[in-house]
């Protein structure tokens, strides 16, 4: 690269996204460096609006392979450690080739017939759940783009990139319902962090949402003896347990 000319921008993007995704990377070019991420499928640095140095996280999903990780609860998994992992996280849903069929069921596009009309295969899923799932990630903290292409992914991609390379407007008017926002937000964010792991999960987003309503602070919460978390509807004695087990595992408590 000569003296004069712009560094690309460097984009993490996880080593599987080569055989699964290899039509964005190429549109991508050489803004990818290719590596291992715990959590998400792209990553970048870039700066909140104090200028504050910040991680973004991106897991790129099509529609039908998003249906599937709901139902086995891998999505869940996924987001919650995109929430532990990185300050701001994204999901890039892609649902070209998907259509909402007449009963409600997304329908995925299963080839042309002879006469070269589209063939489309029901799913079995409702497009409301999938709607329903969007709405619980926001309110979760997770950012949710849908686009209809590989080519509006990586464009899509490239302009967070750009969007937080220089430090955002801060909220003019500030938000009316503290819940949603702060350390409501954060304790949030906590609770589901604490989802164990895929093969033996402890939280869900309701359980998760309660547990965040419960406590009045994230040292509250991280604090908490067994039988405060069994006080928590939905929390029995085998959660409770677990609940308090990882978070042993995962915080020191005296620096909170």
């Amino acid at each position: 690269m000569s003296s004069g000319e712009e560094a690309p921008p460097v984009i993490l993007a996880d080593r599987r996204e080569q055989a699964s995704s290899p039509a964005i990377l190429s549109i991508l070019g050489r803004a990818v460096e290719i590596t291992e991420l715990e959590f998400g499928d792209y990553a970048f640095f870039g700066v909140d609006h104090h200028s504050k140095p910040i991680q973004i996280g991106i897991e790129y999903k099509k529609v039908r392979s998003l249906t599937g990780d709901i139902e086995s609860g891998r999505a869940n998994w996924q987001l919650a450690g995109m929430l532990h992992a990185y300050d701001r996280s994204w999901v890039i849903i892609n649902r070209q080739g998907v259509r909402v069929g007449t009963e409600g069921l997304l329908e995925y596009m299963a080839g042309r017939s002879r006469d070269g009309k589209v063939v489309w295969k029901s799913s079995g899923f409702m497009y409301h759940s999938l709607c329903a799932w969007d709405t619980a990630r926001q309110e979760m903290g997770v950012l949710v783009k849908w686009v209809e292409s590989d080519r509006e992914v990586a464009r899509t991609i490239l302009s967070l990139y750009d969007s937080y390379q220089t430090p955002m407007p801060a909220p003019l008017v500030k938000p009316p319902d503290p819940f949603m926002f702060g350390e409501a937000t954060m304790l949030e964010r906590v609770a589901l962090a604490l989802s164990g792991t895929r093969e033996h999960p402890l939280l869900g987003p309701k359980r998760a949402i309660a547990a965040a309503k419960h406590f009045g602070s994230i040292a509250e919460m991280v604090n908490a003896s067994v039988s405060e978390w069994r006080g928590i509807e939905g929390f029995g004695s085998v959660v409770s347990k677990g609940v308090v087990a990882e978070i042993h595992k995962r915080w020191d408590k005296r620096a909170l």
